[in-house]
């Protein structure tokens, strides 16, 4: 009987054994479909909100900056509200402009400025509301006007 007493002995811590190397890869296969299971919601969620945003880009100004971070370009709205583009040279100076303007019916027009801000070609409407191309001199005065 002695023998039989070692055998199972041994049995049982051979089994021991087992049983703790079972049990550290039940918990391994366990926290593995726990983060899969985090992941998928967390994707899933995510997923579910991407695809709920709108396809577009809503602001009221956007500036495109060079590397140095100076604005070289601004879409946006005028102190009046209107839409437009404006165009800045190295020394954050407007230089060109396309928007709205007017007083009464808003009218589109263009103005090309020198390095001092001074309006050197214009192009939009007159005080009228008549269509009209404007060359200016540096001193702002026109030198060449159509119709």
């Amino acid at each position: 009987m002695k023998g039989v007493g070692r055998m199972i002995g041994r049995d049982v811590e051979a089994l021991q054994v087992r049983l703790s190397a079972l049990e550290r890869r039940l918990w391994r296969v366990s926290a593995a479909w726990m983060a899969t299971l985090v992941l998928a919601v967390v994707l899933g969620v995510g997923a579910q909100h991407a695809f709920s945003q709108s396809a577009s880009l809503r602001t009221q100004q956007l500036n495109i900056v060079d590397g140095s971070g100076r604005v070289q370009l601004t879409v946006g709205l005028s102190k009046a509200g209107h839409g437009g583009l404006w165009l800045y040279d190295g020394n954050g100076k407007v230089r060109g402009f396309l928007g709205f303007s007017g007083s009464g019916a808003l009218t589109p027009e263009l103005a090309l400025s020198d390095e001092n801000e001074q309006d050197r070609v214009y192009l939009g409407w007159s005080v009228s509301e008549k269509p009209t191309i404007n060359v200016n001199d540096t001193a702002g005065k026109v030198i060449w006007s159509a119709p």
